[in-house]
């Protein structure tokens, strides 16, 4: 994740920093020469968010889908008496690695588009990429329309504070000891 969130934190800077020489290199300059300097920065972009999406999709491919893939050849290779065999690998695949990613990918193609700058502060990017309640149930969050509340201050409220335990105490309550003697008798049905 911390790899991921560099590659973010750092390409998004670097799409802002094109962005940002284009507006001041193309005043002045006549409309073929805007249009040709439009050209040469819009490629640089598209090759930078190209490579710092494959890189973050790269991380999804090999997490997820890396052994899918191992077994399909293995079989394939077993059927064409080939020797060879993808070893199978044991990762502990992040919580909500999909959503995290397509996330990430939003927010640099929104810092692309020029929708808004790249956060100059890692720690609310990185922040802003494993917010919890989004990266577990979703929606993909817009960096825009949720940074201001992420990032804001909280004061610590003992009222609410001590609230919140008693839901998760009474929420465990009803789990070990109402649902779970239950199910005892409901596996049976």
């Amino acid at each position: 994740l911390f790899l991921s969130a560099l590659s973010v934190y750092f390409g998004a800077l670097g799409l802002e920093k094109y962005n940002l020489s284009y507006k001041e290199k193309k005043k002045g300059l006549e409309r073929d020469e805007r249009k040709a300097l439009k050209a040469s920065v819009d490629k640089k972009k598209k090759r930078l968010l190209t490579l710092a999406v494959l890189f973050n999709l790269s991380f999804i491919a090999v997490l997820k889908y890396g052994n899918f893939f191992g077994g399909l050849f293995n079989d394939l290779f077993k059927v064409l008496h080939v020797p060879a065999a993808i070893p199978f690998l044991h990762f502990l695949v992040p919580l909500g690695i999909s959503f995290y990613t397509l996330q990430a990918i939003s927010y640099m193609i929104d810092v692309n588009r020029g929708k808004y700058n790249a956060d100059h502060h890692f720690g609310r990017v990185f922040n802003y990429l494993i917010f919890f309640p989004t990266v577990t149930e979703g929606p993909i969050a817009r960096y825009d329309q949720v940074a201001a509340s992420i990032h804001e201050g909280h004061p610590f409220n003992y009222q609410a504070f001590t609230y919140g335990l008693q839901l998760i105490m009474w929420g465990l309550f009803k789990k070990f000891v109402i649902a779970d003697r239950a199910n005892l008798f409901v596996r049976h049905i």
